[in-house]
């Protein structure tokens, strides 16, 4: 095959495989991992679905960010995996409380849940994919394909990018609509001849304007893109005005020479300079004028597809629009409502200017900063060796414009997460690719070998693709090497979306001894329960460990990284220095660490004095009553589990009008330190009268013998304990 027919062979191929390779590395694993927020963007959609279909379209706006192209992929999982839910369910999932609440939703109605966040997924994952596919096409046509297929394999394979690419969320569909926005701009600038306006650029304007409108309806900042266009038409402004201005000169030097019989170059060279008339200068207010006609068109397009594609903007623009201001408002002044960890101190609030600086250090390639280092060094020598074009320093003016704007725009606001400022590193991605294009073509300078011009392009994919392979299968755990990796960020930067979160339920499932398995997690229970099936007899709860009787409910308690990072797992402190029963460990950071409470002696800090302590012979001590609705709960501290007789509890429940009832059961002592509990039926259930008001009096007798009674505040051993309100107001699990 000859050199031509390669080059034409690989030009078609190269797009397809790039495109197959972004989708692939998307997709794979997919199935692995639910992150905290995907639940409540699968509830968005399906409040995106419903409202499609019932034709209530006010109901496509769901959250502020805005959204909707991710919606918009929920929407068709719905519509392929469940089309008959607009008609099941009846209302709209209102405020995150409810939308996180669409697994209760869909099990209720015989749906899997998983199968359909994995379908929605899925159909995102594509739907960037085309995004992806206009990005390279628009490349291509701007700089060579040395660079822009370079730049589209990086961003394949950029650690940062894949793992949030992959999840039912704004913000790598905000990254790569923002990146293919920005190549359609730069596509349709540098192919616009602003002395004329014709078909063709505008046709380019009007997809950049599409394009435009799908990343800032992912994530609204995306509106700075206008910044990108109107810069982008005043490089053009200024360029087509001095070849304007060149090439009427040099037409009138040459008829100048003609009628003065000099040579040209006499003129040319100042000896005898003609003026220019007045109707060959070029004219700025027809290039401005033009310039006006194609930013005109840009904004018109991205106008149309916006409303075009969020359907709440049909039926109630005003209401939509005010609260997205109103919501970008309070982000920016209050922050985000807990703490999170930043520079190894533990902040509320806003962070500071630092934060997304120092988030870049972190969460950018190596071979970014390859690329970016050598585009610095070796800019003038490539300028000079006509390497760097006046194209290329457009696309690095424009793009390193926007890098900035963006990052300093975001750095004002008090809530800030490292993924709000994903949609630069695509662009940076770009400009590191021209840097190294630039360090390939002066080795080859230096060297002489031709052959090595790609030889930093193919280290940078080959070192990134070993990257991806090392944090698979969650992809969301990359922090850069060069700060030292994960085992740095984690007393720096705040880790953990839920990765891991299978394997927790894996070992859990291999634990299961009895119908129910009472599981706590610090963190919010959605990465472990969607990987639950209907009958599970894993149950995942949100209550009180720091109590006796939490304690004893608790069968296991999964402790979450991100909220020991941030201080919110006050638990941890209490399980710190008991072993653990099950470690999910990614880069040798521990993101879930799993305690068997129900093995475990409770910790002395559960034992301080309440109004409940009555000892009960010496081996039981009354820790807390719970009252429920059927039941009353008591929770019995083990002091001596030697003796394995069974206690008899006689209890004496009397009401406010004297009326009583008597209840026996029986608890046998197990070991030390251990809690047990007895249940009987609670009088209060179905009366007007609230428990507090019973009076509850405890015997207790083994073998027929009664038990001595004691507590710190009785000077003697009485026949029972009496309790009221004081002991109830202990914090129920």
């Amino acid at each position: 095959m000859s050199r031509t027919a390669r080059d034409r062979a690989f030009a078609k191929l190269a797009p397809v495989c790039l495109i197959l390779a972004y989708a692939g590395v998307r997709l794979l694993f997919i199935d692995r991992l639910v992150t905290t927020d995907e639940p409540a963007w699968l509830g968005a959609s399906a409040n995106f679905y419903r409202a499609l279909v019932t034709g209530e379209f006010a109901h496509t706006f769901n959250l502020e960010h805005p959204g909707v192209p991710t919606m918009w992929a929920g929407a068709l999982a719905y519509w392929i995996r469940f089309p008959e839910y607009a008609s099941m369910i009846d209302h709209n999932l209102d405020g995150l409380r409810g939308m996180n609440s669409i697994e209760s939703v869909l099990r209720g109605v015989g749906q899997d849940p998983l199968a359909i966040l994995v379908t929605a997924k899925t159909i995102k994952v594509l739907l960037q994919t085309a995004f992806f596919a206009i990005a390279i096409w628009c490349l291509r046509k701007t700089v060579e394909a040395t660079i822009s297929y370079t730049a589209a394999t990086l961003i394949v394979f950029g650690p940062f990018l894949t793992g949030l690419d992959s999840a039912l969320h704004v913000d790598g569909m905000a990254a790569i609509t923002t990146f293919a926005g920005f190549c359609a701009i730069v596509l349709a600038t540098e192919r616009t001849n602003l002395r004329a306006i014709a078909a063709k650029p505008i046709a380019m304007w009007a997809l950049a304007g599409m394009l435009c409108a799908t990343a800032w309806l992912s994530r609204y900042p995306a509106l700075m893109l206008l910044g990108v266009v109107g810069l982008g038409l005043l490089f053009q402004l200024f360029a087509q005005r001095n070849t304007a201005l060149h090439e009427t000169t040099s037409s009138c030097v040459r008829s100048g020479s003609k009628a003065a019989g000099l040579p040209p170059d006499d003129l040319a060279k100042g000896r005898q300079a003609p003026l220019l008339p007045k109707h060959a200068r070029p004219r700025i207010t027809t290039l401005i004028r033009t310039s006006l006609v194609y930013g005109m068109t840009w904004s018109v397009s991205g106008i149309i597809s916006t409303v075009a594609l969020w359907p709440a903007l049909w039926s109630a623009p005003r209401t939509t629009l005010t609260e997205m201001w109103r919501y970008s408002a309070e982000a920016a002044n209050q922050g985000h409502e807990n703490p999170l960890i930043f520079m190894g101190v533990i902040k509320r609030g806003n962070p500071g200017w630092l934060f997304y600086p120092v988030s870049l250090l972190w969460r950018m390639s190596i071979t970014d900063w390859i690329g970016l280092v050598a585009l610095l060094l070796l800019a003038f020598w490539a300028w000079r060796r006509r390497h760097l074009t006046s194209t290329h320093v457009r696309v690095i003016v424009l793009a390193t414009a926007y890098i900035a704007v963006f990052t300093v725009a975001h750095s004002f606001g008090a809530k800030k997460f490292d993924r709000y400022i994903l949609p630069v590193y695509p662009l940076i991605t770009l400009v590191a690719s021209i840097g190294l294009d630039i360090l390939g073509r002066g080795i080859v300078d230096l060297t002489g070998h031709r052959r090595l011009r790609l030889a930093p392009i193919s280290l940078a994919v080959v070192m990134n693709i070993a990257i991806i392979g090392s944090i698979m299968p969650y992809r969301l755990d990359y922090f850069s090497p060069i700060m030292g990796g994960p085992q740095a960020a984690v007393t720096n930067m705040q880790m953990g979306w839920g990765q891991g979160g299978d394997q927790v339920v894996n070992f859990l499932e291999h634990q299961i001894d009895s119908e129910s398995l009472n599981v706590q997690t610090s963190a919010a229970p959605y990465p472990f329960t969607y990987f639950l099936s209907d009958d599970s007899p894993i149950q995942f709860h949100k209550f009180d460990l720091m109590t006796p009787a939490g304690w004893y409910e608790t069968d296991y308690y999964v402790m979450a990284l991100q909220q020991t990072q941030r201080n919110l797992a006050p638990d941890y402190d209490v399980l710190r220095d008991y072993p653990r029963a099950f470690t999910v460990e990614i880069g040798g950071v521990p993101y879930f660490e799993v305690f068997d409470v129900r093995n475990l002696p409770i910790p002395e800090s559960l034992k301080a004095p309440t109004a409940c302590n009555y000892r009960f012979g010496e081996q039981i001590q009354l820790m807390q009553i719970i009252g429920r609705d059927p039941t009353i709960d008591l929770y019995f501290l083990s002091l001596d589990g030697s003796e394995v007789d069974p206690i008899t509890l006689t209890f004496t429940l009397t009401n406010p009008d004297g009326s009583y009832r008597v209840d026996q059961t029986t608890v046998i002592p197990t070991a030390t330190n251990t809690m047990m509990r007895a249940t009987i039926a609670n009088p209060a259930n179905g009366t007007d009268t609230p428990l507090r008001d019973v009076n509850i009096m405890i015997s207790a007798s083994r073998n027929g013998e009664p038990l001595p009674v004691t507590a710190p505040w009785q000077s003697s051993p009485i026949p029972a304990a009496t309790m009221q309100s004081e002991c109830y107001h202990t914090a129920p699990p």
